[in-house]
């Protein structure tokens, strides 16, 4: 799935619209999963792209900066 996922966000900012909806969301989370069980993710570039993208909005730097306090 990360592959077909990896090709659709080629010429994409976001998974299902041009905005940021709950998709994005929740793809965002499961990826980030993937560090967790240690899955080799260097080869989707554009998922990647993607999640750098995602990471910097101010919504999501919050939510890590709290997840930080549980840790």
């Amino acid at each position: 799935y990360l592959s077909l996922l990896d090709s659709h966000l080629k010429d994409k900012t976001f998974l299902c619209a041009e905005r940021f909806t709950a998709a994005d969301c929740y793809f965002y989370t499961v990826y980030r999963w993937t560090k967790a069980v240690s899955l080799a993710t260097e080869k989707y570039t554009a998922i990647n792209r993607y999640a750098e993208m995602i990471e910097k909005r101010q919504s999501v730097m919050d939510a890590h900066a709290r997840e930080e306090i549980y840790k």
